[in-house]
């Protein structure tokens, strides 16, 4: 199949956000050309995950398109040291790179011919809490962290105000839950009516 980089970076942000349960890393909040610093890395796509254990962190996703910008990559200052994502990975077309191919620690996703992404290494090869676990440590990066507090600082200025959309945001959830309440008392009311007319018909 025929597809962008900015495609396959809009795919990897949809992954970001997938589930464990369907070979995903469970990321809360992800987003694409997250730029580091004013002079710094510009990630594909980093997603973040707060679940309050220590496998809580972001995950980095640099695209290749091809195989020389595969090899060309390694050569970047934030490949030898530092950096962000506590677990990284390379997406790209399928076979373009291969696990013998990569750098330490690093995993690998493919995107199939029927534009499926597909783990190919790294900790969401396997749906196994025990061994998911184990390759999250195993695979872990110390991550720069004033780094990352500046893309997520960023992100949240482009919402305009934080707290006003926060406040939005659970005045709606408590409608809906009025909302649910009401409806499933009126249900209620209904089926013991229903209940009721059917005695009187007998």
């Amino acid at each position: 199949m025929t597809i962008t980089h900015d495609q396959l970076c809009q795919k990897a942000v949809r992954w970001l956000q997938s589930p464990l349960s369907k070979a995903g890393p469970g990321c809360h909040t992800a987003l694409t050309e997250a730029k580091t610093g004013f002079n710094g890395e510009i990630c594909d796509a980093i997603g973040f995950r707060a679940c309050g254990t220590p496998y809580a962190g972001s995950v980095v996703i640099e695209v290749k398109m091809s195989r020389t910008d595969f090899l060309a990559d390694r050569h970047k200052p934030h490949r030898q040291s530092g950096g962000v994502g506590n677990w990284r990975y390379y997406l790209c077309p399928e076979g373009i790179i291969n696990p013998e191919d990569l750098p330490e620690k690093w995993g690998l996703l493919w995107l199939s011919d029927r534009g499926k992404i597909i783990p190919v290494s790294g900790a969401v090869t396997t749906t196994h809490i025990t061994y998911h676990r184990e390759l999250l440590d195993t695979m872990r990066f110390d991550t720069d962290y004033v780094k990352e507090h500046y893309i997520l600082t960023r992100a949240l200025s482009r919402v305009s105000n934080p707290d006003t959309l926060n406040r939005l945001l659970r005045a709606e959830r408590n409608k809906n839950t009025i909302l649910a309440r009401d409806n499933n008392r009126l249900r209620e009311q209904i089926r013991n009516r229903e209940i009721n007319d059917g005695a009187e018909w007998n």
